[in-house]
């Protein structure tokens, strides 16, 4: 056939007038692609993949549907369609640049021509020695990783099987041309000056004129960005704006630090910054460069209050991201590709589900130009892996660079109406509730929600922990609270927003502000006075802080707590985007071990919870609604003897046993120690122990530093004492923190006293007799660390409480606290390369809506990323017994990857018989797959034991492939077993009985609406993602 007579696209109509259909999805046809009628859609598919060069995969056995509400499920199928209906490749014309027009026949094509040389700038002395030499040693398995000289990374690319790499260079080299001469009209150069103008003729910068470049680039970007960062020109109008208006935010600063990097990188003690007009700042004088701000000119003052304000942002810069720079000697290409994926972000809100299969593309392209980028430096194997790793470990510093910078011009816009200058701690906050206050009040009287607005922020600060009654869920309280007050209730909450107006309007300091809460909290009941008092000592301080630095306005704060009021942005569902390394390797199948060398058995255990002032005989039903007493939030303790609280003196409905109370109780320390010995005594065939977090009871309202170091200690002591010679693994839980869930990351202001410092030393000197050196300072800074108990095996313990909605700190800035998911993904790269399997140990599980949206987000992307290499997860925190299971492309319906094994906890808080786990585990030699074959469960009868008065005894409940008739503990057996528990009673009975170890809603299987959030629960791996995997799921 001659190709040359085949055209890309026609709109030829179809015969007799008829409506076309389009071949491969049955959408509507506008008009004929490759000698075919077919939609947009798949046309722009087929282009891509051929120009391209994609290879795909079918998961399935090369018969998927191909529709239009299915076309982008598999893309294996959907090309084998587009080629069986007789789509021509041989018409795809790959001499098209990015927007459809024919390229002048003397220049080459993306995949085979020649870049734009890249001008190699002369501040960067080629000899000088770097200065992260040691980082190398340390960090780089491979020799030579770092052995990238300066001049390799400024030379043109080596691109002769490039894709899409070459064609961005060559729009970034021309943005860069003209970017030059908006600079000279900026200035308002003369003709001399710009011919007299060359690469190191840097000037001054000053506020102004950066503030204009700013504003012309948009307009110079677009046309770059829909040139030559192909295939972006193929993209829905709408959604190119919103893929736009992400890419430029980061451009913009990011290109300042890159040519800051260029030109000043050499000497780390350079603090010179490239604006946006050309020239440079001193971060030693930065006043100088807004002495000419239009602001500033009414107030001469002013220069030095925003150059206060923006210090911090532009160190950051300067130490963190440039430095990172600097250590891996960033080249042109890597920053190319940088700037790809993020403009190539699946976080962007909005983009139709063809964009972000064009995404997922590109993304696989970029990471292929990269990889052979690297293999033309002589790079190879596992030097190319941890080069890209560290190239990845930039991405999220320059977001929070970018959020660092959006904080700080929020603070300096607040500076400009004169409202950010009351540096008195809770001045700012003072004037966000007076605002709120005063939307409020303008709202119908008949919104009770608005009536009761003090309850409300009494409600954020005081409740107490867990579930619907959390300290900080603020979404779930107002989802389950009751706010149909009567009369009598309405009118003194009216009362309460009157007083807090009062205290606002006056300027009271904090402590007063304090003191109305406290007693505005007794007096509504929602705490017994004690609490009351507490809670708001302990996290008042922590939730000042954070709202002064949030960039939340009132309207938003405003729309979060109250229906119909304001724009909420809620906090717990703010998307973050990490970039995960493409590369991924060809889906192995799951493992089937039926004979093992060798297995390994493995203690689980969690939450632990000791409650040391547990008081045998005390109210154990403090949270009934019997009697007279106000909610307490911890019970089977007697609280100090204060007006209104309950004491021993009290009538006791249910008295608290000697050895635990399923209740609203936590652990006496007599059950946790005769717990212990059992299972050192009973299990002697254990060859290491984990523990997934959570020491301490649930009285935040009482923690101090002090009192969890001692319980730490003496936590651990008991550990030694039965089990002297066995490996102990732990991780991190939320009850650690003092307040609890507060562990802010390093790049927090003030972090020497309000970060987790003290906790994560503590930690780490107690866990140095199981774990090594170097693990131990990975425990000092993240609180995170890897290990390695087996051949072929790596331990990785994540700190999850960086995801937890009730750590307030990490609202100030959530991307990627401490950079702890992509020291993951490194670690995750380095086990592929070497073939190892891993284990991951952590607290909160990213299905659990516990887990801030963002992190939730990127982990599933991560798990199904290298879904090869881990073979388990083990979590905890939710004290129950159940389980998660992962999709291929968060999609339901799709092919299981993985599964999160979540204990049962050893507290019974809340309703729960204590419970431990012994994992079977094909592991302890080399080429061990390290699946685990079988999960025994073993709990106790407290009631029958206090009724006996006798110390517990353990049994076993349960072994999970027996209990479940499960032929495996594959993620496809674990998703199997959700459709069986859907539809079989009794299989559901047996599941909730050990989800609670006891009665607890035992009429659940009876109730569709109850027995349907227990079982769509495990399909959801990814929080506040319920409404999307539960879709059309339904039990019978």
């Amino acid at each position: 056939m001659d190709h040359h007579l085949i055209v890309e696209s026609s709109t030829t109509s179809p015969p007799d007038g008829q409506t076309a259909i389009c071949e491969v999805c049955q959408d509507l046809s506008d008009g004929l692609h490759f000698s075919v009628y077919t939609c947009r859609a798949c046309a722009a598919f087929f282009r891509r993949t051929v120009s391209l060069k994609l290879e795909y995969t079918c998961r399935s056995d090369g018969r998927c549907p191909i529709e239009k509400s299915a076309r982008n499920m598999c893309r294996s199928c959907r090309f084998t369609k587009c080629m069986n209906v007789g789509m021509q490749a041989g018409a795809v014309q790959m001499s098209r640049d990015g927007i459809g027009k024919r390229r002048d026949g003397n220049k080459q094509s993306p995949g085979n021509g020649n870049a734009t040389s890249v001008i190699v700038r002369k501040a960067i002395d080629p000899n000088r020695p770097s200065s992260s030499e040691g980082f190398y040693k340390e960090y780089s398995p491979v020799s030579g990783v770092a052995g990238i000289t300066l001049q390799q990374a400024f030379l043109p690319m080596r691109h002769e099987q490039m894709r899409i790499l070459p064609k961005m260079q060559e729009g970034y080299n021309h943005f860069l041309s003209i970017r030059k001469a908006t600079h000279s009209l900026v200035e308002n150069d003369s003709l001399t000056q710009m011919f007299q103008k060359n690469e190191l003729s840097l000037r001054p910068s000053h506020f102004e004129s950066s503030k204009k470049v700013c504003q012309m680039e948009a307009h110079l970007v677009t046309d770059i960005v829909n040139s030559y960062f192909y295939p972006f020109c193929e993209l829905p109008f709408t959604d190119k704006v919103l893929m736009f208006k992400n890419f430029f935010c980061y451009l913009s600063q990011t290109d300042r630090a890159f040519q800051s990097y260029k030109n000043f990188g050499s000497n780390p003690n350079d603090d010179r910054l490239i604006m946006p007009d050309g020239g440079y700042i001193k971060l030693s004088d930065l006043e100088s460069f807004y002495a000419n701000a239009e602001s500033v000119k009414a107030s001469p003052t002013d220069a030095a209050k925003y150059a206060h304000i923006f210090r911090p942002a532009m160190q950051y810069i300067l130490d963190v991201i440039i430095g990172h720079m600097r250590r891996i000697r960033l080249s042109d290409t890597e920053y190319i590709c940088i700037l790809g994926l993020f403009l190539w972000s699946e976080g962007v809100a909005g983009i139709t589900p063809e964009t972000l299969t064009m995404i997922h593309d590109t993304q696989a392209a970029l990471f292929a130009d990269l990889h052979i980028y690297y293999r033309s430096l002589g790079l190879e194997g596992s030097q190319i892996t941890t080069k890209t790793g560290l190239l990845m470990m930039l991405m999220p510093k320059l977001t929070v660079g970018l959020d660092t910078i959006a904080i700080r011009r929020y603070d300096a816009r607040e500076l400009r109406v004169g409202r950010a200058l009351q540096r008195l701690r809770g001045g700012r906050l003072l004037q966000e509730l007076q605002e709120l206050l005063r939307r409020l009040t303008r709202l119908p009287k008949t919104n009770k929600a608005c009536s009761t607005v003090a309850y409300i922020i009494v409600k954020l600060i005081v409740s107490s922990n867990y579930e619907a009654t959390s300290t900080c869920h603020i979404t779930m309280y107002l989802a389950h609270s009751n706010l149909a007050r009567d009369s009598k209730s309405a009118e003194f909450e009216d009362n309460q927003i009157f007083g807090i107006n009062q205290l606002i309007s006056e300027q009271e300091e904090e402590e007063k502000i304090d003191e109305f809460l406290k007693k505005a909290c007794i007096t509504l009941d929602i705490e017994q006075p004690y609490v009351c008092d507490a809670i708001i000592d302990a996290f008042a301080n922590e939730l000042y802080f954070v709202v002064e630095r949030v960039i939340f306005t009132p309207e938003e704060l405003c729309g979060i707590f109250v229906d119909e009021c304001g724009t909420p942005v809620n906090p717990l569902k703010v998307l973050w985007d990490l970039p995960v390394p493409g590369g991924k390797p060809a889906v192995k199948p799951w493992p089937a071990v039926n004979a093992p060398k060798k297995t390994q058995r493995v203690l689980h255990l969690s939450d632990i919870h000791i409650d040391r002032d547990y008081a045998e005989g005390s109210e154990a039903d403090c949270a009934s609604d019997k009697g007279d007493e106000p909610v307490v939030g911890l019970c089977c303790r007697n609280y100090p003897d204060v007006e209104g609280a309950p004491t021993a003196s009290t009538k006791i409905r249910v008295p608290a046993g000697k050895w635990g109370s399923v209740n609203m109780c936590d652990l006496p320390y007599r059950t946790f120690d005769a717990a212990m010995r059992h299972i050192s005594e009973t299990h002697k065939d254990l060859d290491y122990i984990i523990i997934t977090g959570d020491l301490e009871a649930h009285d935040m309202w009482d923690y101090t530093r002090e009192k969890t170091q001692a319980n730490i200690a003496n936590f651990t002591q008991a550990l030694i004492k039965y089990f002297p010679n066995t490996p102990i693994y732990e991780s991190i839980g939320n009850h650690e923190g003092v307040p609890s869930d507060a562990m802010a990351p390093h790049n927090m202001e003030e972090y020497d006293t309000r970060g987790p410092s003290w906790l994560y030393n503590t930690l780490a000197q107690t866990w140095s007799r199981w774990i090594s050196a170097d693990s131990v300072k990975g425990v000092q800074y993240r609180a995170s660390y890897v290990e390695r108990p087996a051949p072929g095996l790596k331990l990785i313990s994540i700190n999850s409480v960086y995801c937890s909605f009730c750590n307030f700190y990490i609202y100030i800035n959530q991307t990627d606290p401490d950079s702890t998911l992509t020291w993951l993904i490194s670690e995750l790269m380095d086990s592929e390369a070497k073939g190892e399997k891993v284990h991951i140990i952590s607290h909160i599980p990213a299905g659990d809506d516990y887990c801030l949206k963002g992190w939730a987000h990127n982990f599933y992307e991560i798990v199904n990323r290298f879904e090869n290499t881990i073979a388990a997860q083990f979590y905890g925190h939710t004290h129950n017994d159940h389980f998660q299971v992962y999709y291929e492309d968060s999609n339901p319906v799709g092919r299981p990857t993985h599964f999160n094994f979540i204990t049962p906890s050893i507290t019974t808080y809340l309703y729960n018989n204590p419970a431990y786990r012994i994992y079977t585990i094909d592991g302890g030699y080399e080429g061990a797959s390290y699946t685990v074959l079988e999960a025994e469960t073993y709990t106790t009868d407290l009631d029958e034991a206090n009724a006996k008065d006798q110390e517990p005894m353990w049994f076993l409940e349960y072994s999970a492939r027996d209990a479940y008739s499960m032929p495996d503990l594959s993620p496809a057996s674990w998703s199997a077993l959700i459709d069986r528990l859907a539809v079989d009673d009794d299989l559901f009975r047996t599941y909730h009985r050990y989800f609670f170890r006891s009665s607890y809603e035992d009429n659940c299987v009876n109730e569709p609406a109850c027995r349907q959030k227990y079982v769509c629960y495990l399909r959801v791996a990814k929080s506040f993602e319920e409404d999307h995997f539960c879709a059309g799921f339904t039990t019978l």
